[in-house]
């Protein structure tokens, strides 16, 4: 009888790892993609090697352009591979430094970003099913013109890749893009009467065509080749519950009504965004803001940062039409003021709402202009590092803050978080507010600033703390944030137990490598974005775990 000579796959497991630990990374994923037994021995191996240890729970990765041995390319050949519950990828220019120069192909980034686009998309669509997706296309220098076809290919395969994501049951996603579009967009937007801005904000409302509306249109500068169209399979509805955007061109049309189509659609209870200076206040004011209105009618939650004041200060005016909102959150503007409360808002209600974390200008002027009888918690932030209102105008504007309270016959807890990002010597208001009321401040979450001097470190922060607690008369809870630990936290608590007998919780809590900061004060900056990743070196996460405002 003549034996069958042995093949590759049917030798033992023991003799396949040894052959297998001394294979590099290239050969081990085309080994894995022989057979499935080969699969489930290599690919392990080489998910291990690139610190992929359970893509089933987390994923984050940066594929690498002109590269097959990068942890996408192994968890794509992953047969046993077939659902994730986060999924982060960053998208950018980053080559493979293992290749010789000699083999890379001379393409464009935004090729090579194109080329990772189907990569992902050739991953998303193998898997049955992703919970949370967060996509961020890295800033990568210069312009991209939409009157170039390798633009126009890399939003057709964005725009396939998204709706691959809704598909799979993926109920929270992000799309981070800070990249400006260059060039005129397809179309302008135009007021055709001067009348319209004052007309009331209540009538507003799109009409005759998607791109026109009362007082306004936009006129067509050049045709765009393909817009993009929402897949059939969409329109049926999609299990997406929280979106965030931060984009210059799905606001923009022809891609707008892909953007508007995709949120009616969806079952969004919760919406991020992230405007950008490429738009104009009249677009979002006569446009995007009422389309987003009208696609999400069961809106629970509003997180938004613009580029001006002037664009809080519209979608304060225009909110009141999401009656079932419960949660507001609006992000530091870089620029303008707000303006007088509106006549027009005499009315006006959120009945729903509980929470609002925001600017000190921002609460003000919302409680100015909207009454919300149920409120129950605000947060007000303050960040030295960006130039904002003395602690004086503060105190100002906290005093018509507690009067409107009184109107409206509510009592919210109301929380400040104060921080510095390092600063050694930062403001803080003992020395020249001890006639303003701070008092309806109840909880604080405070940063202490790093002492150049670590022998008297401690005393430094103490007289620190002591001058902030001297004005915030109010206090019940404290925590204190700080990249510098105390060396004994325990006697300080003893120490402010002892003189402010009202503050019933105190806490110290260190961070080391990141600050302090709730989605208002990350602003634009997309490392600070990113949800729920706490063991990435490459980005400052989202660091609230410990502090009294983590309810916010």
């Amino acid at each position: 009888m003549t034996e069958c000579p042995a093949s590759f796959d049917t030798l033992p497991l023991e003799l396949l790892l040894a052959i297998f630990e001394s294979t590099d990374n290239k050969d081990l994923l085309s080994v894995g993609k022989l057979c499935r037994r080969l699969n489930s021995i290599a690919i392990p191996i080489f998910l291990w090697r690139v610190n992929m240890k359970a893509p089933e729970e987390s994923v984050f990765i940066r594929p690498l352009h002109n590269s097959h041995a990068d942890q996408l390319s192994g968890l794509t050949v992953d047969f046993s591979f077939v659902s994730m519950k986060q999924f982060v990828c960053v998208l950018n220019h980053r080559q493979d430094n293992s290749r010789k120069p000699e083999d890379y192909s001379k393409v464009s980034p935004i090729e090579g970003l194109r080329k990772n686009i189907q990569r992902v998309h050739q991953l998303i669509s193998r898997v049955q099913s992703v919970d949370s997706v967060c996509i961020v296309f890295h800033p990568m220098g210069g312009f991209w013109s939409l009157r170039l076809p390798v633009v126009e290919e890399f939003l057709t395969f964005f725009f396939e890749l998204v709706e691959t994501i809704a598909l799979k049951s993926c109920s929270s996603l992000q799309i981070l893009h800070p990249h400006l579009i260059a060039l005129k967009p397809p179309y302008k937007f135009h007021l055709s009467s001067s009348n319209a801005i004052v007309k009331s904000l209540a009538l507003i409302k799109p009409r005759n065509s998607e791109l026109e509306g009362d007082g306004w249109k936009f006129r067509p500068i050049f045709k765009y080749k393909t817009p993009p169209t929402l897949s059939p399979a969409l329109t049926s509805g999609f299990k997406l519950k929280a979106l965030e955007l931060y984009s210059d061109f799905l606001f923009v049309p022809p891609f707008s009504l892909w953007t508007f189509g995709f949120l009616k659609y969806s079952q969004i209870t919760s919406l991020s965004l992230l405007m950008t200076a490429v738009m104009t206040e009249e677009e979002f004011r006569f446009y995007i803001f009422p389309r987003i209105i009208e696609s999400l009618p069961e809106l629970l939650e509003l997180r938004l940062s613009a580029p001006k004041d002037n664009f809080i200060a519209t979608a304060i005016e225009l909110i009141p039409r999401l009656s079932k909102l419960t949660k507001v959150t609006f992000g530091a503007a870089q620029f303008g003021e707000f303006p007088p409360p509106s006549y027009l808002l005499s009315t006006a209600r959120l009945d729903n709402l509980t929470a609002f974390t925001g600017y000190i200008d921002q609460v003000t002027y919302l409680l100015a202009n909207v009454t919300c009888p149920i409120l129950s918690r605000v947060n007000i932030i303050v960040d030295d590092t960006r130039g904002g209102p003395s602690y004086t105008v503060i105190g100002g504007k906290l005093a018509a803050l507690k009067k409107r309270y009184s109107e409206m016959q509510i009592a919210p807890t109301t929380s400040m978080c104060v921080s510095h990002h390092g600063r050694a010597t930062p403001p803080h208001p003992s020395t020249t507010l001890t006639e303003v009321d701070f008092s309806m401040i109840s909880r604080l979450t405070l940063e202490l600033p790093i002492s150049l001097n670590s022998d008297d470190s401690d005393t430094f922060l103490l007289e620190f703390i002591m001058g902030w607690l001297d004005v915030f008369s109010g206090l019940t809870d404290v925590t204190l944030t700080t990249r510098q630990p105390y060396h004994d936290p325990e006697l300080l608590a003893e120490m402010i137990a002892a003189e402010y007998a009202n503050i019933k919780t105190l806490n110290v809590v260190d961070y080391p490598a990141v600050f302090h900061y709730h989605w208002s004060s990350a602003a634009t900056d997309i490392r600070r974005n990113i949800d729920r990743q706490s063991d990435t070196s490459f980005f400052h996460n989202k660091t609230m775990e410990g502090c009294v405002c983590a309810e916010f």
